[in-house]
């Protein structure tokens, strides 16, 4: 199993604010429904020890998710944020929040650089 734990002291500013402002205008029914959904997702980590790794990881390090109703792919993770996506189309969210939670520790570990976000432009449009 992976050691989510370690180094977790070591804490990245994330710089969300433009993401944290579209999520913020988002209307009340929608964020209330996604944070329903999410709480479903969350809760197989009861079942799952990876995924229970994974999600205090997350908690740990200000890591943030929100459901993604446009995409046509599982998720993503937004480089330099600490923001997840889960698509509402992913046959299996769980594995993709390990996934996906995987590149946000690699990101706060210095694993991930710029040139990450220059090759993804159309993620900086938030759905």
């Amino acid at each position: 199993m992976t050691d989510w734990t370690r180094d977790t002291a070591r804490k990245r500013e994330w710089q969300r604010e433009d993401f944290q402002a579209w999520h913020d205008g988002l209307p009340d029914w929608r964020r209330s429904e996604d944070e329903s959904m999410l709480a479903y997702i969350f809760a197989q980590a009861e079942h799952s020890p990876t995924l229970r790794a994974a999600l205090d990881w997350a908690r740990a390090n200000d890591i943030f998710f929100f459901l993604d109703h446009r995409t046509t792919t599982s998720g993503y993770y937004y480089p330099g944020t600490g923001v997840v996506a889960v698509g509402i189309c992913s046959r299996s969210p769980a594995a993709t929040l390990v996934h996906e939670i995987r590149h946000a520790c690699q990101d706060a570990h210095g694993l991930i650089d710029g040139e990450l976000d220059e090759g993804m432009p159309h993620r900086r449009v938030y759905v």
